[in-house]
């Protein structure tokens, strides 16, 4: 034992005993005065000792926590992973009626789910009305899309065309889930995709381009996006002719990302050895121009060209090569020996565009 703790001690026995020797009544001026003694050394202590073998005071009542605090603490931190996932839907409800200011009348869709995997429940809400008009199988909504978690509520995009289409779609990669909603325009589908990070509602870079369609079973998906690029009119000096091509993406387990296939420029001669045979010989007519020819990491070739009439006006044209299945296809997946309308770009969404190694 220390010698400041052995003096400390012997204090204390001799408080004690003067206590039964005397049994005096003056013990508050004793009391006093070994309480100046005993801070005294306390105090001499806290400078003096090694502060790898600190001695401490044991708590008091005045310096211990107070376990009602924690009580308290515990009851307002009432997590809604402690909820069932009916509990949390009626919980988010309360959420977003009162934080919205909606009746729970215009909930359209309300889709709970751990998106994160973090243990709390989040929702997603489509609330609004529903259009005299419809052309979906599920229905249409005007009105907005909300995230709720926890206390908060926010709303992620306000209805801009004919409607929110009233259901949801869950892509599910497993090591990470987006939930997409998708709006209708009168000749195309917006599809939004959103997921969850530490709590919060995040927006894809490929979310709002076009409609998304996965292939089962797989990592990737396409982006039907659409274009007015299949005709340019020199009367209006502008394009003209709607166009629908499907664009290629693929979530990347490892990063937990989605990326694009993005097209990289080659030659006739690469695409004729990747093909394994002349695939622009068979594109072009004699009056046709080529534009470019473009290689995906996927295994896709398109190839641009154009026709000019004697107008001045321009057919723009593409067809599309898939290196394994050795065949033409249209833009939609079916195989086919007709040219397609508009041209191909390199990537719509450059942000995630990752090139392919040539």
């Amino acid at each position: 034992m220390e010698k400041s703790k052995v003096d400390l001690y012997k204090i204390g026995v001799c408080f004690l005993a003067a206590l039964l020797l005397t049994g005096c009544g003056k013990t508050s001026d004793l009391v006093s005065g070994l309480a100046d003694k005993y801070a005294d050394t306390e105090t001499a202590q806290e400078t003096a000792q090694d502060t790898e073998d600190t001695w401490r005071e044991p708590e008091t009542d005045e310096t211990a926590d107070d376990p009602s605090e924690d009580t308290e603490a515990s009851a307002e931190a009432e997590p809604v992973e402690k909820m069932d996932p009916q509990e949390a839907e009626a919980a988010l409800k309360e959420v977003l009626v009162a934080k919205a200011g909606i009746g729970e009348d215009e909930i359209r869709i309300f889709h709970v789910d751990d998106f994160d995997e973090d243990g709390i429940y989040e929702a997603f809400s489509l609330v609004g009305s529903e259009p005299e008009y419809d052309f979906t199988d599920y229905g249409l909504v005007t009105g907005d899309l909300w995230y709720i978690q926890g206390d908060n509520c926010e709303k992620l995009t306000e209805g801009q065309g004919m409607g929110l289409v009233a259901t949801d779609r869950i892509m599910d990669f497993g090591s990470r889930k987006y939930i997409l909603f998708e709006e209708a325009y009168a000749t195309a589908i917006i599809t939004f995709a959103y997921y969850v990070d530490n709590g919060k509602a995040i927006e894809t870079p490929f979310s709002g381009l076009g409609k998304i369609n996965r292939e089962e079973g797989s990592n990737d998906f396409t982006v039907t996006f659409d274009r007015y690029d299949a005709h340019y009119d020199p009367e209006l000096g502008d394009m003209i002719g709607h166009t629908w091509k499907d664009y290629y993406f693929y979530y990347d387990p490892a990063a937990e990302k989605v990326y694009e296939y993005a097209g990289a420029e080659i030659t006739k001669d690469m695409a004729k050895e990747l093909a394994g045979t002349d695939i622009v010989a068979q594109c072009l007519g004699p009056d046709d121009r080529l534009q470019n020819i473009l290689y995906r990491g996927n295994g896709v070739i398109h190839i641009n060209y154009s026709l000019t009439d004697e107008n001045g006006g321009i057919d723009y044209k593409h067809r599309t090569w898939k290196i394994d299945q050795g065949a033409f296809f249209g833009d939609f997946g079916e195989e086919t020996d007709e040219e397609m309308g508009g041209t191909y770009q390199a990537t719509i969404c450059p942000e995630i565009a990752v090139y392919p190694q040539l």
